[in-house]
């Protein structure tokens, strides 16, 4: 926790176009870390008890790169009570670090406020007590992959700063000499809405036999040679914070995956129990982003089973552990012809051609559906 004895922060310009309020009219403002709110809040004072939860929502905090940049919030809490709308970070506001508050109240009748100001706090002290930001999670999560592996997921444990986003990634080969040009670099890189999860997209065009950059360059990746995705520490969270360490997750690479994912080929085994989950193993690991959301269930007169998702065993095993118990009768496990394995080939058509009639495993092309049942 951040100490509850860090200096006033410091309100600066607000934004030019911005409506100035009148008296008696919403004001916003920043309130450096006290006793009640340890670390800072933006306030909105002056919004009429009728229109308080519906401010809640247009009370927006994020830092000065984030809004440049177009890019999410910052992670907190919005609470109001007694005319006042309260915005809390997760974490302590950062010495150093811009921040902008927007009220959008023109939705309600109200001004629009906007200010940008920085947080001043005693050196030492803006970090104390709070998690360094990390890399959680990178899929494929196992230790061998196709050499024409299409994507990688990189989840870290805070929102990121998205912007110059591949200066601190690389590939390094087993001489330690970086691969060049393996990922397409876009601008602000590709991220989930949270800015936590980091889509690599390895290039197409060097993956794809026979066009422009795989004549000149080749792919990226060479079957039988070792890699290393390095993550530097120099990449900060969006609130300034450091890795502090780098990551390295090491892999082999083997053969081309030229075959479709197989849906037929997998085993699905039935609840055992009302509270059990579903349990399905693939015939070959897939793209977890994509495993994650594109199989569902639904009993036999399409109701959808709602309930918690989790992929494991390097992305070969899929279980849904519903959120009501499972009732006697049958259901069907659908898969969403999009689905992906990590050459991004799909049930009914390989990346690397163009469409198909069927692909070579003869799956089909449109939605799949595989009935199980359970009985109490």
């Amino acid at each position: 926790m951040v100490d509850r004895t860090l200096l006033a922060a410091l309100l600066a310009v607000a934004t030019s176009g911005c409506a100035t309020p009148r008296t008696g009219a919403p004001t916003l403002t920043f309130e450096a870390p006290n006793a009640a709110h340890p670390t800072g809040s933006v306030v909105v004072q002056g919004v009429p008890d009728a229109k308080l939860d519906a401010a809640r929502a247009l009370l927006v905090v994020r830092t000065q790169e984030s809004r440049d940049a177009d890019g999410p919030a910052i992670f907190g809490t919005t609470t109001s009570d007694g005319g006042v709308v309260r915005y809390e970070p997760r974490f302590a506001f950062l010495s150093g670090v811009a921040y902008h508050a927007e009220f959008r109240g023109t939705e309600l009748g109200l001004a629009h406020l906007a200010r940008t100001f920085h947080a001043a706090v005693r050196p030492g002290t803006e970090r104390a007590g709070e998690p360094a930001p990390r890399v959680v999670a990178v899929h494929p999560s196992g230790a061998r992959v196709p050499a024409n592996l299409l994507r990688m997921y990189v989840t870290f444990s805070e929102p990121m700063r998205a912007r110059d986003i591949h200066a601190f990634v690389r590939v390094l080969d087993d001489d330690g000499a970086e691969v060049e040009q393996a990922f397409v670099e876009f601008e602000h890189g590709i991220w989930d809405d949270a800015r936590r999860r980091l889509t690599l997209l390895f290039h197409p065009g060097r993956l794809k036999r026979g066009v422009g950059p795989n004549l000149r360059m080749g792919p990226p990746l060479e079957a039988g040679r070792r890699y290393t995705l390095v993550i530097d520490d120099a990449l900060r969270d969006e609130l300034g914070r450091p890795l502090g360490a780098s990551f390295e997750k090491s892999f082999v690479v083997e053969a081309d995956d030229r075959s479709s994912p197989d849906p037929r080929r997998w085993t699905v085994t039935a609840p055992v129990a009302a509270g059990a989950p579903l349990d399905v193993a693939l015939d070959e690991p897939l793209d977890h982003a994509l495993l994650s959301r594109m199989l569902t269930v639904t009993n036999v007169a399409g109701e959808p089973v709602v309930g918690d998702v989790r992929v494991g065993d390097g992305e070969t095993r899929w279980t849904l552990a519903p959120k009501e118990p499972w009732r006697a009768g049958e259901y069907i496990l659908w898969v969403d012809p999009a689905l992906e394995d990590l050459a991004g080939n799909t049930p009914g058509q390989l990346f690397d051609r163009g469409p198909i009639e069927r692909s070579a495993s003869g799956a089909p092309r449109g939605p799949f559906g595989m009935p199980f049942s359970f009985s109490p």
